[in-house]
């Protein structure tokens, strides 16, 4: 008979799974099935209060989590305190609205069934989901699930590389490219056995996690994701919007290309694109293998130009198929990777070949301008617009530059006339995200100083481009300079072309 590290014998009935820390017991409940009752044994009060946050939505629905208090039950000590706040906020609406998201959810997932001077009972309710990252994801359902779940098809090992551009700030903004070696992780491409897929890229296994494939940071510490309400760092519950009226099964081998926003186009050609570096490897495993995509609108499709990119690199998007905005899918077999290029962190180098392909697949197509220099500039949205986009866009037209508004061009078009650019400059955005076509050229950003997403230098980073950015002032202003807040990173900016004429016009020669 085995033995309790205090020298205890171990019944054979029994396992013993050891952990130190609160992080170490969450990671090693991970792996194991629900429960149907919990008995927390802890003395430490703080850890105790700790385990009741994370262990109880390890119990099913209707379970039971039993936490034995101190000696008596007392005002004032940790757990009691905690307890006696759930009740609170359990029965006030108006409470858990003012109240932190973690201790509102909580409340509604447990209920304290019973109390004794010794033991709190508490019932469970709520399914909630276990978010995995993508470090943890094999491990975690290998030892739940032993191969049924699936396996790892191929793995890219992590590595760091040297930005092969360079970046020149101008004026005061984000340290965007400040940090020229780029560490990219391991990147996997995953075979699962009947995950489910419904719509904004939730994917999720078992019933009792979200796989690391339908988040957009999957290497991220905090997992989010629209479809989510987030419970806690580890858990996540579907939202009510979120909840399917229909399932079906779907036989077969597929590749999962889903987007989070499946109509944007900075979205599609960063985060989509970022996931078709494995579409070889997987259709020589599964030769017949089609894409598997969801839309939010009934009876939509994917964009056109999404189509256009799928055939360039030997998709054929006649085949895709299309998950309804209303509807699960339990898919016999998906196979989906770790993202090539996840703004702002990083860029995998194979990505620069990738964006070549692309450009060679895609049909020839005469540009909108045989103009080498092009300004890509942007329509009033409400969103990060530059206030002075008339005299911008006046000066930059002086220069002898195109001033272009991509959207009103076909995608085959804008390959056209960004691989031939020499020097592009434009609004910081979507709009500049063909800067892939250009790996020759000079880029120059125009933006708010609150913006801090890191596309373009990715793109040049992996592509060696020239990068210049000349921050202007965004009317809402950060916490503090280079920090991220979304109002302020969606707030429109200041920028005065003649101010900056000195540093801007040397580049555009």
């Amino acid at each position: 008979m085995a033995t309790h590290p205090a020298g205890d014998p171990i019944p054979q009935n029994v396992t013993l799974h050891l952990a130190a820390t609160p992080s170490e017991r969450v990671r090693v409940v991970a792996e194991l099935p629900r429960f149907d009752a919990a008995l927390d044994m802890l003395v430490d009060q703080a850890d105790k209060v700790a385990a009741l946050r994370s262990l109880a939505y390890f119990v099913k629905v209707d379970g039971t989590y039993l936490v034995r208090e101190p000696g008596e039950r007392h005002a004032g000590s940790n757990v009691t305190a905690l307890l006696d706040g759930l009740t609170a906020l359990a029965a006030s609406v108006e409470m858990r609205r003012s109240a932190p998201v973690p201790d509102a959810e909580l409340a509604q997932a447990v209920v304290v069934a019973s109390s004794s001077s010794a033991v709190a009972s508490l019932t469970r309710r709520r399914h909630f989901y276990f978010k995995l990252r993508d470090a943890e994801a094999d491990r975690v359902l290998t030892q739940r699930y032993g191969a049924e779940w699936g396996d790892v098809l191929h793995t890219v090992l992590p590595r760091e590389f040297a930005a092969q551009g360079s970046v020149t700030a101008h004026g005061t903004g984000p340290a965007l490219g400040s940090n020229q070696t780029i560490d990219v992780p391991a990147l996997h491409l995953r075979s699962y056995r009947w995950p489910r897929a419904s719509v904004r890229q939730l994917l999720t296994y078992g019933g009792d996690y979200v796989l690391p494939d339908a988040f957009r940071h999957p290497l991220q510490p905090t997992l989010s994701h629209p479809q989510l309400a987030g419970v806690s760092r580890d858990f996540g519950r579907l939202l009510r919007r979120a909840q399917p009226t229909s399932r079906r099964k779907l036989r077969g081998a597929y590749y999962y290309i889903d987007c989070t926003y499946p109509t944007h186009f900075g979205h599609i050609t960063t985060e989509v694109l970022a996931r078709l570096w494995g579409w070889e490897l997987a259709r020589r495993e599964h030769p017949g293998i089609r894409p598997l995509l969801t839309v939010r609108t009934e009876g939509a499709g994917m964009p056109s130009y999404q189509g256009q990119i799928l055939a360039a690199l030997g998709m054929d998007p006649a085949t895709a198929e299309v998950v309804g905005p209303h509807e699960a899918v339990d898919v016999e077999t998906l196979l989906s990777v770790t993202p090539a290029f996840e703004n702002p962190f990083y860029v995998a180098p194979e990505m620069a070949e990738l964006w070549t392909r692309l450009s060679a697949g895609l049909p020839d197509a005469a540009p909108p301008t045989d103009n080498e220099r092009i300004f890509i500039s942007r329509r009033t949205s409400g969103k990060r617009d530059c206030i002075e986009t008339p005299e911008v866009e006046r000066y930059f037209a002086a220069a002898g530059f195109s001033v272009i508004y991509p959207e009103e061009h076909g995608y085959a078009e804008q390959r056209a006339m960004f691989s031939r650019a020499r020097i592009v400059a434009g609004f910081g955005g979507s709009g500049m995200f063909n800067m892939m076509f250009a790996p020759s050229a000079r880029i120059i950003i125009i933006s708010g100083d609150a913006y801090t997403a890191a596309n373009e230098f990715l793109f040049a980073a992996a592509n060696g481009n020239e990068l210049h950015y000349f921050w202007g002032t965004s009317t809402i202003r950060p916490p503090k300079p280079g920090a991220y807040l979304h109002e302020a990173f969606q707030s429109d900016f200041h920028f005065d072309v003649h101010a900056f004429a000195p540093e801007l016009a040397p580049l555009l020669a």
